[in-house]
């Protein structure tokens, strides 16, 4: 008599799967600042996939709307250690905030540190050198190397503040200069090269596009010479507070300012005011007005300037600015919107 063994069906426990958390921005009652921090590192991340310290989130956490007030450091680490819970917002690692999934740009943050350390002591360098050019009157570096994000590939940007009258002069000074040492940015020659794409005279500090991708930009200007015209661009550009609570700012990196008691520098800058003394008055003016002639028409020769907006050129007798073919700035506030917009749809 044969028997046949039914094998017992073996089911597979069931498990139960959290449902995915949703970090949507205003989801879960979101605060203004909890929005003000998700917001902040947005843009960061569209500036450059750049994590924040928590120290670098709280000195450039950006304003929600114009009648939030600025909160304490208390209440400020309060909401990132509740953001960094359950339904979580942001993630940290390291010291490094970001939005979530982007730990791998914390990994790359580091190694542009780095890379950002060994051109700033190219930079102080250079800036010796163009203490030399006349009716210079504050040399501060922009861009990313003054955000510490910087490439090696990338150039180095140089927002210069001349003396009034004589924005076309110092220009052709400090471009003669970078030739001679061969440190300026031409054509195809970029790599750690000096862009010297900003200007502003001294009796017009006041930036007249005043925006949220300006403030950060401005924000995060370091002077190389403790020329006093620093701080009266900060006093001039007070509007950066309705964008950035934090504002202005005394940075620890604005020790990297070049020493005026070094010899050379001292040499350098008493060569540029001899210069000063002679191109004052009447010659002064003749040659200000023909090389401003003479670069206008050389750039529009070069440009299609007609189609391009204030943000991408500007050239009149208080700024020069040349942000062409690619305004940066426009890109990042774009990327930033799209951002901000997807996270209000996750």
């Amino acid at each position: 008599m044969s028997m046949t063994l039914s094998t017992p069906t073996i089911q597979a426990p069931r498990i139960n799967r959290r449902p995915k958390q949703r970090h949507n921005l205003y989801n879960f009652g979101a605060s203004n600042l909890e929005k003000s921090v998700v917001k902040t590192l947005a843009y960061y991340e569209a500036l450059g996939q750049y994590p924040l310290t928590t120290i670098e989130l709280w000195r450039y956490l950006q304003k929600e709307n114009d009648e939030q007030s600025r909160p304490s450091f208390y209440h400020f680490l309060k909401a990132l250690e509740q953001m960094d819970g359950p339904g979580i917002k942001i993630q940290r690692l390291n010291g490094f905030w970001f939005l979530p999934g982007k730990e791998k740009f914390y990994t790359q943050r580091i190694s542009r540190q780095k890379i950002a350390s060994a051109k700033w002591k190219k930079v102080r360098r250079i800036g010796v050198w163009l203490a030399a050019c006349p009716f210079l009157r504050g040399l501060l570096v922009s861009g990313s190397l003054a955000f510490d994000n910087t490439k090696e590939q990338s150039d180095i940007d140089f927002l210069v503040i001349t003396a009034p009258s004589r924005i076309w002069t110092c220009r052709t000074f400090l471009s003669f200069m970078l030739q001679i040492i061969g440190q300026r940015r031409h054509g195809n020659v970029i790599e750690n090269k000096i862009c010297l794409n900003h200007y502003i005279a001294s009796d017009t500090l006041t930036v007249p596009l005043q925006n949220l991708s300006n403030a950060h930009l401005y924000s995060h200007l370091i002077p190389l010479t403790d020329y006093q015209s620093f701080d009266l661009f900060q006093e001039q550009n007070a509007w950066i507070a309705d964008f950035i609570f934090s504002y202005p700012q005394n940075k620890e990196n604005h020790q990297r300012i070049i020493s005026s008691n070094s010899v050379f520098y001292k040499l350098w800058r008493a060569s540029a005011r001899g210069t000063e003394f002679l191109l004052s008055g009447f010659p002064g003016n003749i040659l200000e007005k023909r090389l401003s002639a003479w670069q206008i028409k050389r750039i529009h020769q070069k440009t299609n300037w007609r189609a391009l907006k204030d943000e991408q050129l500007r050239l009149d007798r208080g700024a020069l600015l040349f942000h062409y073919p690619i305004c940066k700035n426009a890109e990042v506030m774009n990327k930033y919107k799209q951002k901000v917009k997807s996270l209000k749809q996750v």
